[in-house]
């Protein structure tokens, strides 16, 4: 592995207002990375915050497809119990991938089987990049 590789840190969430996330986590045996439930506003006007049960993964790679990968495999297998538990919950399902850049980047492309599963999760994709590059180098003093 290429110590110049960037961190992509890769997460599912699965978020909506009622349901409880310690359901989703007994029935697919998953441990979450992290879980929150949220109290409903106070005044009627404003919304309710939403519940949320997400699980992260992270790889130092060259590839925005592999770092993926790594998380839809550790949740494939349970795919159907997600997509049911979902759907009889009215939430929404999201695959967040943050990049951190600190010397050189990623490829970013998905193939085809990817974009499949994602779309078979009814996913949807976010991606946010960190490039802290312009910081490396400019650790010159001018006197």
């Amino acid at each position: 592995m290429n110590n110049y590789a960037p961190l992509i840190k890769v997460s599912i969430y699965l978020t909506g207002i009622n349901f409880n996330p310690d359901d989703l986590t007994s029935l697919s045996g998953i441990m979450p990375y992290k879980t929150s439930i949220r109290k409903k506003a106070k005044k009627e006007r404003e919304e309710a915050f939403e519940n949320s049960w997400s699980f992260k993964v992270e790889k130092k790679c060259y590839s925005i497809d592999e770092a993926i990968n790594k998380l839809l495999d550790h949740i494939w297998i349970k795919r159907h119990e997600f997509i049911l538990f979902a759907s009889d919950n009215n939430l929404e399902i999201t695959i967040l991938c943050n990049v951190h850049i600190d010397r050189d980047s990623p490829v970013y492309e998905l193939n085809s089987s990817t974009l499949k599963q994602i779309s078979q999760l009814n996913a949807s994709l976010l991606m946010d990049i960190y490039d802290y590059t312009k910081n490396v180098g400019n650790s010159e003093i001018e006197l």
